[in-house]
């Protein structure tokens, strides 16, 4: 009804203006064709036509880019919030009609299919392909419930903990971790100065190479601390939860275990410094 009334109100400021201004009413018409296109079009990223989707990264500036969580968060939850209002009924446990709800919205966003107040599907429903981009989504939402879901195309336990490794570079700490010790070695090993220059001293630094062997240089003792087990724990515990690369719960546990066990600790490692000499050759402009 909002976006009724102020495109109403939009078209009837143009149709006085076009008395007034015609210059300005031309101005007023392109604003409100723009508008009623964005309506009938949804926000950028709209999983369905004509309602509100998630926007992606490119679309939201870079000092909110976390804003699109919410949003997304904000147009499921006025999808359950419609399913609730129409389906409860008098005598049904409210939490029963929210479970209920939870499930519906969730199957309707695997299978790209707005929700209908007015259609409830008695039996019959057809199930998604479990190969395909629909399937995944809802054996997702089952393991985000914590149910046993086997995959169709997994990974090997090795190359889960490979990209475990390199995930893990990626969490919030760690990223802090890496950007700390950039600016420390760039400053204890006189980088900036080495640029191009090997009459220092010091080694010149020409090509990025030359950064990895700075690492192994002693002013680099100690400025690098790579991933912790259980942050590559974590990372693991994310590729089961939220992709599609972990075949079960038995392999997942068998990942959890070859981690504590240390098996992931050197491609951690390695992912983490090659992470440092991207940032590294990047401020020192090499």
């Amino acid at each position: 009804m909002q976006v009724s009334n102020a495109a109403a109100c939009l078209a009837l400021q143009c149709v006085k203006a076009a008395c007034r201004e015609p210059g300005r009413a031309l101005t007023l018409m392109v604003a409100m064709l723009a508008g009623l296109r964005s309506v009938g079009a949804g926000p950028s990223g709209s999983r369905y036509p004509g309602l509100p989707g998630p926007v992606g990264v490119a679309d939201v500036p870079a000092s909110t880019a976390g804003d699109q969580w919410q949003q997304t968060a904000r147009h499921i939850g006025a999808e359950v919030a419609l399913c609730m209002r129409a389906r409860h009924l008098a005598g049904i446990d409210p939490p029963a009609t929210e479970a209920h709800c939870m499930g519906q919205i969730a199957f309707n966003r695997a299978m790209e299919i707005p929700f209908d107040p007015d259609q409830f599907r008695e039996v019959g429903r057809e199930a998604p392909d479990l190969d395909s981009e629909a399937g995944r989504y809802i054996a997702l939402v089952e393991r985000g419930m914590h149910a046993s879901v086997t995959m169709v195309k997994p990974t090997p336990v090795l190359q889960n903990l490979e990209d475990a490794a390199r995930l893990a570079n990626g969490l919030p700490a760690v990223r802090h971790r890496i950007e700390h010790a950039a600016g420390r070695i760039i400053e204890d090993c006189n980088l900036r100065a080495r640029v191009d220059n090997d009459a220092l001293g010091q080694p010149g630094l020409f090509i990025r190479s030359d950064l990895d062997q700075v690492l192994r240089e002693a002013c680099s003792d100690g400025a690098q601390v790579p991933p912790t087990t259980l942050e590559l724990r974590r990372a693991n515990a994310a590729l089961y939860f939220q992709s599609d690369r972990v075949k079960d719960e038995r392999a997942f546990h068998v990942g959890q275990h070859r981690i504590h066990e240390g098996q992931a600790s050197a491609s951690a490692g390695r992912a983490f410094e090659g992470k440092v000499v991207d940032l590294v050759a990047e401020r020192i402009g090499l």
